[in-house]
């Protein structure tokens, strides 16, 4: 009997700590910057990443929305001379910016949601940006284009800075379903004080 109870107890420690990991990136709203999902639309959440540059490692270390599979999938460079142009691409998914540094609009292929559960804009500052870090924007299920606005500050005159490139992450497919931890963790809860009520009898 008490190995079952340390069984269990080891089981709900083990779901409790990996429930309790946090993401190192900082919610928008978070103080250390004004901006907002109004960024980028249409976006649900908007977070800074730990760094200034963004990659598909640095994107997954710091658990950007929760989420550390996320794939990097395309990027545009701003140019300074010729405006925002293709960069790098690892997923060919139509990524698109029509723009300047400051703001302008974006888009994807139509059937990215076919494809992918999440999608994730980045926007990087330049050098000495504010905040300088780059910043995430989740966009909203079944969006396909809208607009950008920089989210940085220049330091000097206090007005918006350009954004330095624009990368965009996907992750998961339409049919994932995942059991969320929390009801996880009570069923092991409820069958190891079935065990221990049925042992006790």
């Amino acid at each position: 009997m008490r190995k079952v109870i340390l069984v269990c107890f080891a089981l709900m420690s083990v779901g409790i700590l990996s429930a309790l990991q946090s993401a190192n990136a900082a919610i928008c709203t978070s103080g250390i910057y004004s901006g907002t999902t109004d960024d980028l639309t249409v976006s649900t959440a908007c977070q800074i990443g730990s760094t200034n540059n963004d990659s598909q490692t640095q994107v997954n270390l710091d658990n950007m929305m929760g989420y550390g599979d996320w794939l990097f999938a395309e990027k545009w460079q701003n140019t300074d001379n010729n405006g925002p142009q293709p960069d790098e691409q690892n997923i060919d998914l139509e990524f698109f910016i029509d723009g300047d540094g400051i703001s302008g609009d974006w888009s994807v292929v139509a059937n990215i949601w076919s494809l992918y559960s999440d999608v994730m804009i980045i926007l990087k500052g330049g050098a000495s940006s504010v905040p300088p870090f780059y910043t995430g924007y989740l966009v909203d299920v079944g969006t396909v284009s809208g607009t950008y606005s920089s989210p940085f500050a220049n330091p000097q005159t206090g007005g918006a800075k350009d954004v330095s490139h624009w990368s965009l992450y996907v992750r998961g497919t339409p049919t994932d379903v995942s059991e969320p931890a929390p009801i996880a963790l009570l069923g092991l809860a409820l069958l190891g004080f079935g065990l221990i009520r049925r042992y006790r009898s």
